[in-house]
């Protein structure tokens, strides 16, 4: 998808990964998706109108809806998603409501965007959050488990910094935490393991990446994982008062990171240019495209937003070969048709 900037082509982008557990590629809040003019909704419904007096069938935001229809050697499908005019986004399969974590049944989704230029310098979260996304796509029950251990986290810096130090209710949490702690980073190091298998296929035309998982409580699953869980409770006991304070738990699977080696380079992806960074990121999806052909034969729709932008033609061509013959479905866009010209017999253009 070609077309000058402010067209709509990340909008495409957007619509299709809300058909993947979370907020989709913008990380969007629900009154973000409904289409404002100026901040016009239509027929005087205003964003300032509906936060003083909503309207009866108007509680949040106007209802919106998005259908897709999936076809693929095993089944067809249609998949719906949208509002009601809640906060609350509705999913439907073949018109039967289901939950995020079934979305994996029927698709997979991987993206990159330009807000990830600097994941591998950014926060932590960021890459974490990278990471899980890419692990639903083969281990489905991982996605319950986060928002299992969001909520029981979130839960338990309530009690501490309301100073309500019950001590069952929160055993109760930190076991909650742990039971979720242990299997999510048993799926990133599973995942890890098996995405670096994969992640040389294309060299050398694009780099060889290596990831790692910097976790305390991976570490202690490879010393003991009998007695992981065990020493994650006590840890959680014992810094119950500096958790207090410092309004987050110093333990457990959120307290990771990961790191990306850049082997062509000898060093961190961290400190490579902002190029080498884009194309360390694209080696990484592509060994995950590479991974689910291998390993679940359910290749990935790939949604790639403003591609070129730091990719040079050596690469773009190499792209445009690799991804045609992976066969992989990918959703490519960009401002400048020019920069695509290698991908004239390999794909299908559209103008925005």
């Amino acid at each position: 998808m070609t077309g000058p900037n402010g067209a709509g082509k990340t909008n495409i982008l957007e619509a299709i990964s809300l058909f993947a557990p979370g907020k989709g590629l913008r990380n969007a809040k629900m009154a973000d998706f409904f289409y404002r003019d100026n901040g016009d909704w239509g027929n005087g419904v205003t964003e300032n109108s509906l936060s003083t007096t909503p309207l009866p069938h108007y509680p949040t935001t106007p209802p919106w809806s998005i259908a897709i229809d999936l076809t693929s050697p095993f089944s067809q499908n249609r998949l719906g998603t949208g509002s009601n005019g809640g906060n609350k986004r509705l999913l439907h399969a073949d018109e039967n409501s289901i939950s995020q974590a079934e979305l994996g049944d029927y698709l997979s989704l991987a993206w990159a965007t330009p807000d990830m230029d600097g994941l591998w310098r950014g926060a932590a979260s960021a890459r974490r959050k990278f990471l899980d996304r890419l692990i639903y796509a083969l281990y489905p029950d991982h996605w319950p488990l986060l928002v299992t251990l969001d909520k029981a986290r979130a839960e338990r810096a309530k009690l501490l910094s309301d100073g309500r130090m019950d001590d069952n209710w929160l055993s109760a949490l930190e076991l909650a935490m742990a039971q979720a702690s242990i299997p999510i980073t048993q799926n990133r190091l599973r995942y890890i393991e098996s995405l670096n298998r994969h992640i040389n296929d294309f060299v050398p035309d694009f780099p060889s990446i290596k990831l790692d998982l910097l976790s305390p409580l991976g570490a202690e699953l490879k010393k003991d994982a009998a007695d992981a869980q065990d020493w994650l409770q006590d840890r959680l006991r014992e810094s119950r008062l500096r958790d207090a304070m410092a309004g987050s738990a110093l333990y457990g699977a959120h307290r990771c990171d990961v790191i990306a080696h850049h082997g062509g380079k000898n060093r961190n992806a961290a400190e490579c240019s902002t190029g080498e960074q884009k194309i360390a990121l694209m080696s990484v999806l592509l060994a995950h495209a590479a991974m689910l052909c291998a390993e679940k034969a359910k290749p990935p729709v790939l949604l790639l937003d403003e591609l070129a932008a730091h990719f040079d033609e050596y690469h773009r061509k190499a792209l445009a070969g690799i991804l045609s013959q992976l066969k992989v479905q990918s959703w490519i866009s960009g401002a400048d048709e020019n920069l695509f010209q290698d991908w004239k017999d390999k794909a299908l253009f559209f103008k925005v």
